[in-house]
């Protein structure tokens, strides 16, 4: 069920009224369009329309206008409905539009289509940043209160846990050799930041751990290929090496006795921290050079 907002045709037309008055006008005038063009169709913002579509637009109009016209001043709700743009959930505010009980019963349709073509967009990529996506879009779907009340809620998340699955046997190294270097895809960095985590355990236990899992499944995927192209710490970009290093105790919270990546994380860790002490010490010498040479710099305009 493929969504489309018969509001742009309106706003083309330069039409904002719903009134059957000023839709019967606007219709007419389409309709003498074809007989001007001699023609099957018309086009309209760089899509074509037949007689049968714009009859079918308009009287979908008359029925569910306001819906459509909600919609459409829902830039993100739009996006996500026509294009599956997946930034509806990184909005604080977007589920308030479910608040309207007959609005959510009529888009619910639409809604869990796009959603599900989206999550089986991700899976059929086979990317290892896909059950990253997954994992975001499963801890949105939780975040906002009265959320998992929604009428929409249930059918998108079962149809998550259907297929996110499949995307843990799929994933492939997401990591690559530039400039000699070790390093992770921006994505995957972000979605192991500090702050995703910690949002995450602030969740109620019997949502936090299923997702948990989820991380866990992509760190394991992470750490086989670090420990698999290692030759040294120094090998792996710094900040690549941080995400592994979480990602590490990420999987180690739930695999605690996998003795191998205990033995590479605690490495890291010894790594990380002298590599930072090393940074501080470089920081405090640049300091110094520099205050010496103002102080010299001020001595010779004397």
């Amino acid at each position: 069920m493929i969504y489309q907002n018969p509001f742009h045709v309106l706003q083309y037309l330069g039409v904002d009224d719903l009134d059957v008055a000023s839709l019967k006008k606007t219709r007419q005038q389409l309709f003498l369009r074809f007989d001007l063009n001699d023609s099957n169709t018309i086009s309209i913002r760089s899509k074509e329309f037949d007689k049968a579509t714009i009859i079918e637009l308009f009287e979908d109009l008359k029925i569910n206008g306001v819906n459509h016209r909600k919609v459409y001043q829902n830039k993100s709700l739009l996006d996500l409905l026509e294009n599956g743009d997946l930034f509806f959930f990184d909005k604080s505010t977007s589920w308030n539009i479910f608040n309207d009980l007959s609005f959510s019963v009529w888009v619910r349709p639409y809604f869990v289509h796009s959603v599900q073509r989206e999550i089986m967009n991700l899976v059929l990529s086979k990317q290892s940043t896909s059950i990253l996506e997954l994992s975001n879009l499963k801890l949105s779907l939780f975040k906002y209160p009265g959320s998992s009340k929604s009428l929409v809620y249930s059918e998108v998340f079962n149809y998550y846990n259907k297929w996110v699955s499949e995307v843990r046997s799929q994933v492939v190294s997401p990591l690559k050799y530039r400039h000699g270097k070790i390093e992770l895809k921006s994505k995957v960095i972000d979605s192991f930041k500090p702050e995703i985590l910690l949002k995450m355990q602030a969740l109620p236990e019997s949502i936090f751990n299923p997702i948990l899992v989820d991380y866990a499944e992509v760190s394991r995927e992470l750490l086989n290929q670090a420990c698999y192209k290692r030759g040294s710490y120094d090998d792996f970009e710094i900040n690549t090496l941080h995400v592994i290093n979480q990602a590490g105790k990420v999987y180690l919270s739930i695999n605690p006795h996998d003795l191998n990546v205990k033995k590479f994380i605690e490495g890291a860790t010894r790594y990380l921290s002298v590599d930072h002490e090393k940074e501080e010490s470089t920081a405090i010498v640049w300091i110094c050079i520099i205050m010496i040479v103002v102080f010299l710099v001020s001595l010779k305009i004397r």
